[in-house]
């Protein structure tokens, strides 16, 4: 996905930063998959991010560039939504994918013990 974006990117074409939101928003469930798999990963150094952390950061991240190229897109009434891997809502989708993995992270700091998260 990465190199799909990074080409898309290249395009001389002026919407081509706008038309790689959906790109981003399955770069997003990917990391969220990937976080997944890291859901009960131990704290092992006090001072550095679990894979489960870096890869829900990264989730957010492709879910905000989405969402913001998905408004962009909407605003100027160039988004075409296709429905490729669930995602047929555009905006919305993303809005909704950008809450629910914070509503994850959240819940998945709630379920450590207290030591662990200090």
């Amino acid at each position: 996905y990465s190199h799909a974006v990074k080409v898309n990117s290249n395009k001389e074409d002026a919407k081509a930063d706008n038309e790689s939101w959906d790109l981003f928003f399955m770069m997003g469930k990917c990391h969220e998959k990937i976080a997944g798999t890291y859901g009960d990963e131990a704290f092992s150094y006090p001072d550095s991010m679990r894979v489960y952390e870096t890869s829900m950061r990264s989730a957010l991240e492709s879910y905000s560039k989405s969402l913001l190229q998905a408004q962009a897109c909407e605003k100027d009434g160039s988004l075409l939504v296709e429905q490729q891997g669930g995602s047929s809502h555009g905006a919305m989708e993303a809005v909704y994918r950008l809450h629910a993995t914070r509503l994850k992270c959240l819940i998945d700091a709630v379920q450590h013990g207290d030591d662990e998260r200090e």
